[in-house]
């Protein structure tokens, strides 16, 4: 919301949300773009390593069928910024009961975060373990 109320966005005229994980308009993935760009910088000059995290859209697990535009794009912008990014599609997808995953107003139950946190944990411990044989180098 920061990047919003700075005036450093773009905005478009007749969006529609629901159309945004599927199709990424070039305004926004030039925002992205700024945005990540300006995070991976910070990240570098101050040695202080950041973790961009994408979640899904709850339509997205429910009802399948998504090629996760929206989510791919943030992840290759993140990447190319230097950041390192995390996406619990995968681990959410696979979980069987996926209505189990959400409460009425559609955040995650505490099924749901369990899940996301025991991944990012692991993500994590990957990350130290590459770092750690030198097969990745820090931001």
């Amino acid at each position: 919301m920061v990047w919003v109320h700075s005036g450093l966005y773009h905005a478009i005229p007749g969006f529609r949300p629901t159309q945004i994980t599927e199709t990424v308009p070039e305004i926004v993935v030039a925002d992205f773009r700024r945005l990540f760009g300006a995070l991976g910088k910070l990240s570098r000059d101050y040695r202080i390593p950041m973790t961009l995290m994408i979640f899904p859209d709850r339509l997205q697990i429910l009802y399948g069928g998504s090629k996760f535009t929206m989510q791919k794009t943030i992840a290759e912008l993140g990447e190319e910024a230097g950041l390192d990014v995390y996406d619990p599609t995968a681990v959410l997808l696979r979980y069987p009961d996926k209505k189990a995953l959400y409460i009425p107003d559609w955040h995650y139950t505490v099924i749901g975060n369990k899940i996301i946190f025991a991944d990012l944990l692991k993500h994590f411990e990957q990350m130290k373990a590459q770092q750690t044989t030198g097969l990745q180098t820090s931001p």
